[in-house]
């Protein structure tokens, strides 16, 4: 009918809030929504007196909406234009937080606090609009080195520095490492033991072998001269008898 409305999207933070806004101004009438298809914004003008125009500004540029229907078919909703959100997610340049930069240049990059925000460490808001400068997220697992090199040189900081508050918590670090050395030396000392044995074992096997190796060997030679000849004179009439049983035929039993 040609009647002129002021939406306001003051205090809406999430696209719900602003179909929930729409809705709101004239219910029935001018109904708000998504395309499932695009995931843009549609709106549907039911009054049927003259398409439904949305003025161009800063808000509606940004949600698509700044469109004019083609007609007065209610069966034919505005459709708003797809804004894509560009959003590009990098390791942080120094650890292992994440950084998130913003393209779409209409305000500040804001991740709210929840769950999973949190456990990424990425939950905040930009400092500004600048596509450049990304969100910076935080190291959700910090981790730190507890070797006693480490554990000295973050002391000497913290001394320095005069933080009584890190100096008390890597004095319990501290106490740990040594309890940890302690143990790690009791057990290099039981496997040194061990190897004592081992080694000292190995030497009396090594002293046996000897010996029998001498029992072997050393020997009077004469002895072991006459056994062999008497060993070779059996194993060559046994191979007499053998070669005769094998020369055997039938005429040999008649």
């Amino acid at each position: 009918d040609g009647s002129v409305v002021n939406v306001s999207l003051a205090g809406d933070a999430s696209v719900q809030d602003v179909l929930d806004s729409i809705n709101a101004v004239d219910p029935g009438n001018l109904v708000a929504g998504i395309d499932p298809n695009t995931n843009a914004f549609q709106i549907t003008d039911n009054s049927g007196t003259c398409p439904l125009s949305i003025a161009g500004n800063a808000v509606s540029d940004a949600l698509g909406l700044a469109v004019t229907e083609g007609g007065t078919d209610n069966s034919v909703p505005l459709q708003g234009n797809f804004v894509p959100i560009k959003l590009q997610v990098t390791l942080n340049t120094t650890g292992n937080g994440l950084t998130i930069f913003d393209a779409s240049g209409t305000g500040p990059l804001e991740i709210p606090a929840n769950e999973i925000a949190y456990a990424l460490g990425i939950d905040g808001i930009e400092t500004g609009t600048d596509p450049l400068v990304g969100l910076v997220g935080d190291e959700p697992n910090p981790k730190e080195s507890t070797g006693v090199l480490s554990l000295l040189s973050r002391l000497e900081n913290s001394l320095r520095d005069g933080n009584d508050q890190e100096i008390g918590r890597i004095g319990g670090l501290l106490d740990t490492e040594i309890a940890r050395v302690n143990r790690v030396r009791g057990d290099i000392g039981s496997r040194m033991s061990v190897l004592e044995e081992s080694n000292n074992r190995l030497k009396d096997q090594e002293v046996k072998i000897k010996e029998a190796i001498s029992n072997e060997f050393e020997t009077d030679l004469t002895e072991v001269i006459i056994e062999i000849t008497q060993r070779q004179n059996a194993f060559q009439a046994n191979l007499q008898v053998t070669s005769q049983a094998l020369q055997l035929t039938l005429l040999s039993y008649l």
